[in-house]
């Protein structure tokens, strides 16, 4: 079956199924994906050609992707990295680098994605957010003051600040004992700070998308203080 899946793979004819003509590029994504699921290390190299290949479809370069996160291949960050930072690159494949620099668990993938997300923030939004969401998924403390700026800026779009919070509170709940009260009161000002009114008349209230992260932040804060109360 190795063999076989290697093939496609390496098939590049776009006539390989004349009754299905787009379906050649899912099927080379998928065989790389089983290959580095079959444990066939020795074609990281491969994969690792097929990603920056631009001549490839993106779907066939997402496959390698997550073949490569599969495998464990640190050495796809830089280039994994260079795809993030293009905005010429499909957004779908920038949003798989994210994900496969998310599952490398590598500090330097921290560092690329703090970095791109200061001076890009108002890119495509899928590629922000997922961005934002690995902050927290990675326990990034570094990214903390970026993502409370991300929660009480109003002109960002909701997905955004939802992401931002949602983060906050991963980091938080994640971290336990390891951020001192005084940097956990700026992240629940800021959650606290996106309380709005439905109708000009109504009663401030919080979005739906801030009360989950505001609880995680508090049931941390808590093994610090127990008799720390919140005000909503």
């Amino acid at each position: 079956p190795v063999q076989f899946f290697v093939f496609i793979l390496r098939d590049r004819s776009k006539n390989a199924n004349p009754e299905f003509p787009g379906l050649q590029p899912w099927r080379r994504g998928s065989a790389a994906l089983i290959l580095a699921r079959l444990g066939v290390s020795d074609l990281a190299d491969e994969f690792l050609n097929i990603l920056r290949d631009k001549n490839n479809d993106w779907v066939v370069r997402n496959g390698a992707a997550m073949a490569l996160a599969v495998l464990k291949i640190e050495g796809a960050i830089p280039v994994l990295a260079d795809i993030l930072h293009n905005r010429d690159e499909p957004s779908k494949l920038r949003w798989r680098s994210v994900r496969t620099l998310v599952t490398l668990q590598a500090g330097e993938a921290a560092s690329h994605s703090i970095a791109f997300i200061r001076k890009e923030r108002n890119d495509d939004p899928i590629v922000c957010n997922s961005i934002i969401s690995a902050f927290g998924q990675l326990g990034i403390l570094e990214s903390i003051p970026l993502l409370i700026n991300f929660v009480k800026d109003n002109s960002m779009p909701d997905s955004t600040r939802s992401a931002a919070a949602s983060a906050l509170g991963e980091i938080c709940a994640g971290t336990r004992n390891r951020l001192s009260i005084f940097e956990y009161k700026p992240i629940i000002t800021a959650l606290l700070s996106c309380r709005r009114k439905s109708s000009p008349n109504a009663v401030e209230t919080l979005p739906n998308f801030v009360a989950t992260p505001l609880f995680r932040v508090w049931r941390a804060y808590q093994a610090i203080d127990s008799s720390f109360k919140i005000t909503l």
